[in-house]
């Protein structure tokens, strides 16, 4: 299942990775500037 928050303008997204030791792999997004 892939996840995806927004708050406090970062967009911030959550996939499965089976290889990971978490399980997760979190990837922020910037958004503006």
């Amino acid at each position: 299942m892939t996840t995806a928050a927004y708050q406090d303008g970062v967009l911030t997204i959550t996939v499965p990775v089976p290889r990971a030791k978490s399980g997760t792999t979190t990837i922020p997004v910037r958004h503006g500037g």
